[in-house]
């Protein structure tokens, strides 16, 4: 009886030892966070393609399940050319939702997405009197506008703290501009 009973103690313990290890197998296979911050440099082009801008964003993503993340971004953009002599520069905020059809749990992560954004657009036009004389006249105008995103995305995380990735993408205006461009990202899982 005391065997029996040995053998019984012994599967119990062998049992529990089982539970315990898949449960730390589990966790330690579980290395993606639910949340990233990513810092991005690119191009793009601004208005009916007049102007080429030199961009920067700095973004927050939250992962909601395995095929839909959430994305907070603030943009500073600055041309660097155009048609006439003057500048552009613009400050933009975007909330998109981001959708991942082969999940967002892997290593490379493609998405698509959308979403709605604010702009804060001032433009410098410097301009020649029309009578001949060499007198340049400076001119300002600021708006504020608003637009929708249209996304495509791929990033790789290459270790359990950081991606790197590429954005393109595509923001028509409610007053008829649109912004194009490529970001390349960096991203740091917290």
């Amino acid at each position: 009886m005391i065997i029996k009973k040995f053998n019984y103690m012994k599967h119990k313990m062998i049992f529990l030892l089982a539970v315990l290890l898949s449960g730390f197998r589990l966790q330690g296979q579980e290395t993606y966070k639910h949340s990233d911050l990513r810092f991005g440099i690119g191009t793009s082009l601004f208005g009916s393609g007049d102007y080429m801008m030199f961009q920067y964003e700095n973004e927050y993503n939250y992962r909601l399940n395995k095929y839909f993340t959430s994305a907070l971004s603030v943009n500073f953009g600055k041309s660097i050319g155009g048609p006439l002599e003057g500048s552009v520069h613009f400050w933009q905020g975007n909330l998109n939702l981001l959708f991942s059809p082969f999940k967002n749990t892997k290593a490379l992560d493609i998405r698509l997405g959308t979403g709605l954004n604010i702009y804060d657009l001032s433009t410098t036009y410097v301009y020649t009197a029309l009578n001949g004389s060499p007198e340049k006249h400076y001119d300002f105008s600021r708006e504020i506008d608003f637009g929708a995103n249209f996304i495509l995305e791929g990033i790789y995380r290459f270790s359990n703290k950081y991606a790197v990735g590429l954005k393109l993408f595509t923001q028509p205006t409610f007053h008829g501009n649109i912004n194009s461009g490529l970001i390349l990202t960096l991203g740091l899982n917290l």
